[in-house]
C-alpha cells in the first residue's frame, strides 16, 4: 500500500502508516494440520515487531445493529460481564471505517490507523452496542484500557466486524538507543 521497497530511509510518517496499515488473517483450527491456539497466536504476534496488534472477531453482521446479540450469543466478551473472570477489567469503545471515506473524520479515500477513526460510526456503535456494554462490570478507560473493543466497518466483504483487542507487538523505535 505504500510501495515501500526498502530501499529509501522511511520518514516517520510513513513508519507510522506502514505498522498501522490491517492485514485480516484467519486460523481455521479444522484445516491445520498442527493444532494453533488463541494464547500461541498471542505469542507470536508479542515477539513480532511487524505487529502492531492482534484482534479476535466476535461478531460479523452486515448491520451494526445485530452485533451486540450476535456476540452476546456467542459469549466473546463473557468475561467483562458483571460476573466474569475480567468483570472488572476496563474497557473502551472505538470505530475504523475502511469503506465509505465520507464516514470518516479525514474524509480521505485510503486510511490507515488514526485517519480510519470515525466519530460517527462510534456514536452509531454506542447506541447499536448498548445491550451489551451495559452487561461489562468495569469502567470505561478511553487513555489506558485493559480492554479495546472495534468495530471495523469495510474491513472484510464490506460488513461490519465486532472485535477485540487480544495482543500488541513490541514497541519499537526508529532508533534505539
Amino acid at each position: 500500500a505504500l510501495k515501500y521497497t526498502g530501499q529509501a530511509v522511511m520518514t516517520d510518517v510513513n513508519i507510522e502508516q506502514f505498522n498501522e496499515a490491517m492485514q485480516y488473517l484467519e486460523f481455521p483450527t479444522e484445516t491445520l494440520p498442527v493444532p494453533i491456539s488463541t494464547n500461541d497466536v498471542i505469542q507470536a504476534a508479542q515477539r513480532c515487531s511487524l505487529v502492531n496488534a492482534l484482534y479476535e472477531v466476535i461478531a460479523s453482521a452486515d448491520d451494526v445493529h445485530d452485533l451486540a446479540p450476535l456476540a452476546i450469543q456467542d459469549g466473546g466478551f463473557a468475561d467483562l460481564y458483571r460476573d466474569g473472570e475480567n468483570g472488572q477489567m476496563t474497557w473502551c469503545f472505538r470505530a475504523r471505517n475502511y469503506r465509505d471515506p465520507s464516514m470518516s473524520d479525514s474524509g480521505r479515500e485510503k486510511r490507515y490507523g488514526s485517519r480510519a477513526r470515525s466519530m460517527a460510526l462510534e456514536k452509531t456503535g454506542l447506541n447499536a452496542l448498548k445491550e451489551l456494554l451495559l452487561l461489562f462490570g468495569g469502567k470505561v478507560d478511553l487513555l489506558n484500557p485493559d480492554c479495546k473493543i472495534y468495530i471495523f466497518d469495510g474491513l472484510v466483504d464490506k460488513s461490519m466486524t465486532l472485535t477485540r483487542r487480544i495482543a500488541s507487538g513490541p514497541k519499537v523505535r526508529s532508533i534505539s538507543p
